[in-house]
């Protein structure tokens, strides 16, 4: 069943009285919210009579999207997760229902009480109004993170999550690199990255559960401070400090590069609220991760336009962010490197020129042309940087080569340790990252300078 705005599903007042044990339930307000790239969420308001919940909730229905990232978890363990954070102290929503059945629907969801404020990244790092005491926020931000790091395994109410029989940075890059052998272009940036990755793992220590998506964007604000953490379909075992170099990496700082604790305050007092003493090294390696990791999700999220057949404007931009990714990844890993090694012809990024477009003109002459109130206004911006991005392809007359076997047998060699001393590859899939940069995102720091 397509869930439409405006009404809400028929069969959800009748659910929402079992999970409630409540004897009548009126639902109002039914709206869809805006985010919510992997997921979709939508609000309602619940009028509750009877039984334990009695009242006016306000209230966040969480399902699944057309398409999806493999490595999400489903509804019903993401709602076993978002418990176990609940009863651990963590500020989350409120969990009140999971329906498992595909009879109520169409598909599985849950039901979570909705927070006050707002989790728009751009807004939290720029507006004004949102501004308040940074230095609170940051240290409240970290102390939320500490007691969800209190829960270690084994947890027989997450067993469903694996623990890491090696150190999960391995782990990790083993995922990217198997989703990588199937993805349609060669990404040799991206192996010399994780080649570099490999080579500097560190051991496997403490495990803990993580939100594995802990950053600006996955947590509202409202005008008193932090009001919760959202949007768990990542989380798992893992080493605590893939968190904090997640948080603090630079891609997840909406351009407030000075604002190193997720661009909306100072490192120092995140770490604070932490409370745990962090090693600098030990996470800027977890930092460097986070872009390679980025990377890999930004490329499943426009395969989700490319191939997946799911048209939006989100989408199809996210898909070109890979290159300032891979650019800030080669620049952190080899940032003086100079770029005397010849590249093989490498594959335009996706979605292209003229997949931009396309969706761009659709974006612009459908709903957007109709109607422009406030929540549509960043899908205006969006539509207008997709199709900047086309132009500047298409004068730069890139082309996408017949055949990736030179620049697949470049990547297989790097991955195999070939180029492990060889500086000048470094310095020219930098390069390489950067121009492509130029042309996706020209105000990236660092593109246009050369």
């Amino acid at each position: 069943m397509a869930l439409t705005p405006g009404s809400a599903p028929p069969a959800l007042a009748g659910w929402l009285i079992g999970a409630l044990g409540a004897t009548q339930v009126q639902v109002a307000n039914w709206r869809k919210l805006s985010g919510g790239a992997i997921q979709e969420n939508w609000a309602f308001d619940a009028r509750v009579r009877g039984g334990a919940a009695a009242g006016d909730i306000a209230c966040v229905l969480r399902t699944d999207a057309p398409t999806g990232v493999a490595v999400s978890h489903g509804r019903a363990e993401e709602f076993a997760i978002l418990k176990a954070a609940h009863a651990a102290g963590v500020k989350v929503p409120e969990p009140l229902g999971l329906c498992a059945d595909p009879g109520v629907l169409g598909k599985p969801f849950y039901v979570m009480r909705r927070l006050d404020g707002t989790a728009l990244g751009h807004l939290l790092v720029n507006d004004a109004k949102w501004q308040g005491d940074r230095a609170k926020l940051a240290r409240e931000l970290g102390a939320e993170l500490a007691k969800l790091h209190a829960i270690v395994p084994p947890r027989a109410d997450l067993g469903f999550l694996t623990v890491p029989d090696v150190a999960p940075a391995l782990a990790a890059i083993a995922a990217y690199r198997a989703w990588l052998d199937d993805y349609r272009d060669p990404r040799p940036a991206l192996e010399f990255g994780l080649r570099w990755l490999e080579r500097n793992a560190p051991p496997r220590g403490r495990i803990a559960l993580c939100h594995r998506d802990y950053r600006t964007g996955n947590y509202m604000v409202d005008l008193a401070g932090l009001t919760g953490i959202l949007d768990w379909e990542f989380a798992g075992w893992s080493d605590p400090l893939e968190d904090l170099g997640w948080f603090c990496a630079k891609c997840w700082r909406f351009g407030r590069w000075d604002r190193e604790a997720g661009g909306v305050g100072a490192r120092a007092d995140f770490l604070a609220g932490y409370g745990t003493n962090v090693e600098p090294s030990a996470l800027r390696y977890w930092e460097i991760m986070a872009h390679a990791r980025w990377a890999v999700i930004a490329l499943q999220q426009g395969e989700r336009f490319v191939g997946g057949g799911e048209i939006s404007l989100d989408l199809a931009l996210t898909g070109r962010r890979a290159a300032e990714l891979e650019f800030e990844l080669m620049a952190m890993i080899a940032p003086d490197a100079a770029a005397d090694f010849e590249l093989p012809p490498l594959p335009q990024d996706r979605a292209n020129a003229a997949e931009l477009l396309a969706v761009a003109r659709a974006a612009i002459g459908g709903e957007i042309a109709r109607s422009l109130p406030d929540d549509k206004r960043l899908d205006a911006l969006m539509a207008a940087n997709a199709l900047g991005i086309a132009a500047r392809e298409i004068e730069a007359r890139a082309a996408t080569p017949e055949t990736h076997a030179r620049a697949r047998a470049l990547c297989a060699d790097i991955r195999a340790g070939a180029f492990d001393a060889h500086s000048g590859l470094a310095g020219a899939l930098r390069e390489n990252a950067r121009i492509r940069t130029a042309i996706a995102n020209p105000k990236y720091p660092g593109v246009t300078s050369r």
